[in-house]
C-alpha cells in the first residue's frame, strides 16, 4: 500500500515530467501540435488535454476540484487554446502537490466511492488504489 510520502514523491515527479513535457511540446508549432498521428487522442494537443481533464477528474472525487466538463469524448476539447492549458496544467500540478502535502494518511486506507461513466455504473476502492 501506498503512503502519504509516497504521494507527495509522486506529485512532484509528476509535475517535472509535465514541464518537461510541455516544453518539448511547446517547442512545436501549432500545426505539429494539432497533428493527427493515430494515437488514441488523436493529436499530441488533444492527448495533453485529455490528461489534464482525467486529473481534474479525479482530483475531484479525491479533493473537491470542480468537475470538468463532458465525459471522455469532450476532454480533447475542454482546452483549445495552448496558452490556457499550458496555464492550466502548471496551475493544477501546484495544487496538486498543495493537496498531497495536507493529505491525512487515514484517507489512503479509506475507501472512496464514485460513478464511473466510462463503464456506466458506481465503483467503490480504497483511496490507495
Amino acid at each position: 500500500m501506498i503512503d502519504v510520502a509516497y504521494v507527495q514523491r509522486m506529485s512532484r515527479y509528476n509535475r517535472w515530467q509535465n514541464e518537461n513535457l510541455y516544453d518539448v511540446a511547446d517547442r512545436l508549432s501549432e500545426a505539429e501540435r494539432r497533428k493527427e498521428r493515430g494515437a488514441f487522442f488523436g493529436s499530441i494537443h488533444n492527448t495533453l488535454s485529455h490528461l489534464l481533464w482525467a486529473d481534474h477528474l479525479w482530483m475531484s472525487r479525491f479533493a473537491g476540484w470542480p468537475k470538468p466538463e463532458g465525459g471522455i469524448p469532450q476532454s480533447v476539447s475542454l482546452f483549445p487554446e495552448w496558452e490556457n492549458l499550458k496555464a492550466e496544467r502548471k496551475d493544477s500540478d501546484a495544487r496538486l502537490i498543495d493537496w498531497a502535502d495536507t493529505l491525512d494518511p487515514k484517507w489512503i486506507k479509506s475507501d472512496m466511492t464514485w460513478f464511473s461513466g466510462a463503464i456506466n455504473r458506481e465503483v467503490t476502492k480504497p483511496h490507495w488504489q
